[in-house]
């Protein structure tokens, strides 16, 4: 058990390193530092107790009575059980983390992720108008699409499952449409590009794409997700009604499905608005492209670049990835903290292992000359291993009890992290009881077969 709290740090200190985190190397060696002492002192303690036991006193405890002192035993057994529920409990909280990420993994997220190069620009920095910005988008999206190697191109201030512009929120209202009292009257808004459903592989349920006549002199259009038509037109007649969004009316001219806009992990899809980026008001400032190809993400790369040095030398090209990248790091999340509880539990398994071992062992030498007695007298040697496995079960049981106890709270602080799955998933927590079960009796196996191989005559004679 001295190691426990070491490897537990260790463990933590090698899976941060794989992801981006404020926290400072200082700070975590200063923690490890610490896990380090405080294991040592937890371990001195003992250490020093034992070295101050007088020689009678040990050599009258082993030899006294068959019990092997009871009440030590027992007050092993406690901790070894309050070791086992803390195995137990990181094991269901593991479970029930790996059946959220796959649960992740496999959820459609309602767009094609695949193919499909991105990149941004920044318009402001080299100081274009409004119109100039829209001048040159119009320009660069036309040469896109017709780039070799392009099945379309678009640009967007915010692509599906990332982090750009997912706090954009607008005033608006329906018309005809009274808002209960406290109900919410902002909107989350993004700016698209022509083709902008059709690159990103989602299909509309009614209306159609932006195209390039949706532009500063056409009339103002939108395009809405099914959340919001069925929450404001749950007759199904959405298309062509009205909306007002930050006071200038629009047509709706499209319904998309719902996706995974924020996170591959959205439960309760919100309603969006989807405006023309070339209508405005956008800034004409920031901007997403988005190009899917029909070759290779890497040649369209390319094409990109060049294509943006020709209308202008001077205009930087900056985040070039793949939608893939760009989606993964929402994936990230559930990986690393699915995998870190993973390294916790091979941990917690290995430590428990260990103790209940060396507990065991221990335990076997204090009541060797029971075990003689037992076998002078008649007993099997199969029935000493079933005495101390079953005693190993016990403790087990009582790891279980306090594990699922522990698990209650554990549980209800990860519930928001939780997708797919229940806080109390009976898969989750029999695969910990076996699991815990299994370790316990493999950790027994070796100390009970040494129990059972005792030589009475010897032992006896000893005594």
């Amino acid at each position: 058990m001295a190691v426990e709290g070491p490897l537990f740090h260790i463990a933590e200190f090698w899976l941060s390193n794989r992801v981006q985190s404020p926290e400072r190397y200082p700070c975590r060696g200063i923690r490890c530092a610490l896990a380090v002492l405080v294991t040592l002192a937890c371990g001195l303690v003992p250490l020093r107790q034992s070295l101050r036991v007088a020689q009678q006193e040990a050599l009258h405890e082993g030899g006294s009575a068959v019990a092997g002192a009871p009440r030590k035993r027992i007050g092993q057994q406690i901790l070894l059980g309050i070791q086992l529920g803390i195995c137990f409990m990181v094991l269901v909280c593991c479970g029930l983390l790996t059946r959220t990420a796959l649960n992740i993994f496999r959820r459609d997220p309602g767009f094609d992720r695949h193919n499909t190069m991105t990149a941004t620009v920044d318009l402001s920095r080299l100081g274009y108008s409004q119109e100039r910005a829209q001048v040159f988008l119009t320009a660069l999206l036309d040469r896109l699409r017709n780039a070799p190697g392009v099945a379309s191109a678009t640009l967007t201030t915010h692509l599906p499952m990332g982090d750009n512009g997912s706090g954009n929120t607008r005033n608006f209202s329906v018309p005809g449409y009274v808002p209960n009292r406290g109900e919410d009257t902002v909107v989350v808004t993004d700016f698209d590009g022509p083709d902008f459903f059709r690159t990103m592989g989602i299909g509309l349920l009614q209306g159609r794409d932006f195209t390039p006549a949706d532009n500063a002199t056409s009339p103002k259009v939108a395009v809405i997700n099914e959340a919001m038509a069925h929450q404001y037109w749950p007759k199904g007649n959405a298309l062509g009604s009205r909306i007002v969004v930050d006071k200038i009316e629009r047509q709706i001219m499209g319904v998309v499905p719902n996706f995974a806009y924020h996170s591959a992990s959205d439960t309760d899809p919100s309603p969006v608005v989807f405006l023309p980026y070339l209508q405005g008001p956008s800034g004409y400032g920031y901007a997403i492209l988005a190009i899917r190809s029909r070759t290779t993400t890497a040649a369209v790369a390319d094409q990109l670049r060049q294509t943006v040095a020709a209308l202008d030398r001077e205009l930087p090209l900056e985040e070039v990835r793949t939608l893939e990248e760009v989606t993964d790091e929402q994936y990230q999340d559930s990986r690393v903290v699915a995998e870190l509880l993973g390294v916790y539990s091979i941990a917690s398994v290995l430590v428990a292992m260990m103790g209940l071992y060396a507990v065991m062992a221990y335990s076997v030498i204090e009541r060797h000359r029971e075990f003689a007695v037992r076998i002078a007298l008649g007993s099997t040697r199969e029935s000493v291993v079933r005495l101390v496995l079953r005693g190993a079960t016990g403790v087990a049981v009582l790891g279980i009890v306090i594990g699922g106890l522990g698990s209650i709270i554990a549980v209800h602080l990860l519930r928001s992290m939780l997708f797919g799955v229940a806080s109390f998933d009976p898969v989750s927590y029999c695969a910990a009881a076996i699991l815990l079960l299994l370790t316990v009796l493999v950790s027994g196996l070796v100390p009970a077969r040494r129990a059972a191989s005792v030589d009475p005559m010897q032992a006896l004679r000893s005594e």
